[in-house]
């Protein structure tokens, strides 16, 4: 996670809406790909299990980081 990703991602993490825009949905799949060196995929809006995972592992990352 570059310093450009952690700032995101904070500012991400205290944002209160209950749907990710288009934008946010991009970022993740780029964020995750840069942060476990993984090819850059993106999935489907509704593969939410898929998609939720993302999120949580990246929140154990960024928990590291702010630890």
């Amino acid at each position: 996670m570059n310093k450009d990703d952690f700032e995101w991602w904070t500012n991400f993490r205290e944002s209160k809406h209950a749907y990710l825009v288009h934008d946010e949905y991009l970022k993740v799949c780029e964020i995750y790909a840069r942060t476990f060196d993984r090819k850059l995929q993106y999935f489907c809006k509704g593969c939410g299990g898929q998609f939720q995972k993302y999120i949580d592992e990246i929140n154990v990352e960024y928990q590291k980081i702010i630890e």
